[in-house]
Formats: C-alpha cells, sequence, structure tokens
C-alpha cells in the first residue's frame, strides 16, 4: 500500500478514476435508487470525494431542488467540474477533517462516498473519514458508501479461480474494506446499518470472469459488458446476483439521538 502522500500526489495527477462508463452508469443507478428511497422533497447533500462531479451533476438533473456539495483534495478534479459547469458548489479540502472545513454546512441530509474511503492510506483513516462523516449527517439523516470490498474482491477472485483464471491484485492505490469494519465504525459514529446493494455484482462477473475465460481481457467497453450494465440498471436494489461486485452500496441512517455538531 501506498503512503498518504504517493496517494495524494497520484490523484492530484489527474489519474482516472473509473476505466469504463458502465459501472458509472450503475453507480449513479444505485445513488438514484437510494435518494428516491429517502422521500426527502428537499434536501442538502455533500459528495466527500466528489472528484469531477459526475455524480454530482447526474443526481443534480434527477433532484432539481435538492442542494448539492462536493469536497475533494484534488484541485485538478475540482477546477475540471467548474468548467463543466456541474451544477454544486464545491470546496477543496481534507476529507478526514471535514468538521474544520470553513464553508462546509454544519449537517447535510445525505452524505455520501463513491470510492474515497479506499484512497486512505490506512484502517484508521478510513475509520477517522466515516466518523467525519456521521458528525457532518442531520439526525435522521442519510449516508450512503460506494466503496470496494475484500470480501466481494475475494469472491470474485474464488469465480477467477474456478475459470482457471489468475488472481486480481487490489490496484496500488487503493485500500479495500472490510464490512463489518466498516459496519462496525459507523456504529460507534451514531449510524445504524441500512442494508446493502450489490449493483455491481453481474457487471463485473461478465468484465472480470467470464469474458476473460474467452480470452477477452480488459474490456471494459465490450457490448457484453454494456449488456450486463444495462440489464441490471433498473434494479439497483437487487442482489439476485450474489455478492462478487468490487463495487457496493451500504446504506447507513443517522440516528435520532445523534447530534450533529453546532
Amino acid at each position: 500500500m501506498k503512503t498518504g502522500e504517493e496517494i495524494k500526489k497520484h490523484w492530484e495527477s489527474g489519474a482516472p478514476t473509473t476505466k469504463g462508463k458502465t459501472i458509472k452508469l450503475l453507480e449513479v443507478g444505485a445513488l438514484n435508487c437510494v435518494f428516491s428511497a429517502t422521500g426527502l422533497p428537499i434536501a442538502k447533500v455533500l459528495e466527500v470525494g466528489c472528484g469531477e462531479g459526475r455524480n454530482l451533476r447526474s443526481l443534480a438533473e434527477l433532484y432539481p431542488n435538492y442542494e448539492f456539495e462536493g469536497i475533494d483534495f484534488a484541485e485538478h478534479s475540482l477546477k475540471k467540474a467548474e468548467a463543466n459547469e456541474v451544477p454544486a458548489v464545491f470546496h477543496r479540502g481534507d476529507v478526514r477533517e471535514l468538521k474544520l472545513h470553513p464553508d462546509l454546512a454544519p449537517a447535510y441530509d445525505i452524505v455520501f462516498t463513491d470510492r474515497c474511503l479506499i484512497s486512505m492510506s490506512s484502517a484508521a483513516e478510513q475509520m477517522r473519514v466515516i466518523q467525519q462523516i456521521a458528525d457532518k449527517t442531520k439526525p435522521n439523516g442519510h449516508v450512503f458508501l460506494i466503496e470496494n470490498f475484500v470480501e466481494s474482491h475475494a469472491n470474485q477472485n474464488w469465480l477467477r479461480a474456478a475459470g482457471g483464471l489468475p488472481m486480481r491484485e487490489v490496484p496500488e492505490y487503493n485500500l479495500f474494506l472490510r464490512i463489518k469494519e466498516v459496519i462496525g465504525w459507523a456504529t460507534a459514529a451514531g449510524l445504524v446499518c441500512a442494508g446493502t446493494h450489490e449493483f455491481g455484482s453481474l457487471h463485473d462477473i461478465v468484465l472480470y470472469v467470464l469474458l476473460p475465460m474467452i480470452g477477452v481481457e480488459p474490456a471494459y467497453d465490450h457490448a457484453v459488458v454494456q449488456a450486463a450494465a444495462a440489464l441490471t440498471a433498473p434494479f439497483p436494489a437487487s442482489n439476485m446476483f450474489g455478492n462478487f461486485g468490487q463495487n457496493r452500496m451500504v446504506m447507513f441512517r443517522k440516528e435520532a439521538s445523534c447530534g450533529s455538531e453546532p
């Protein structure tokens, strides 16, 4: 695993966070599903680790009555988001110190991440960010974490081994999470787990197992990968294809008795 400074330089250099368009389609679909389920007619939303604002652009189109903000340390990404006129307010800052940022609101109705926690350099930093997120969430508010997990990665490698394929390694600038640890950290921070969405499972079975078995690898824009995404996109809450997707969502609700920073 790289050091925190190495990780920061990597993402500040403009390295791509997503290699294909299909998983982004599924991520936004999953976020739309849980946003809709909140039933909130208006909401103040913060994306922690917003990058270039692709999630915020899509969500702002779906929820025009919501106020969207994003925070990221990579100035390159934030400038790109602003140049593309993403309809959100962007802040440059350290996601490990959300409560110290002078321009963030005291608390938000919804706080979410999309492959932000995996860019931390240690489990201690990941735990700290979850605590910061909980502190920035209103009582009865919602936290949605789209991250990569050790368990689903191991399941995927089990399928690859069954198909005669080598193991896939965790990327050097990522630190995948363990689901029990994340739920434990969140619970200690006053969040209650509301389940998971395995929206990327079929997509990753096709991309990382079936296509490589017939000699097609990598193939992020392959027609069959696109078909798998199109098939599952309307059903982001379904776990019918098991837990084989690197990207999965864990959902939380903040307990009403827990306060947020004044």
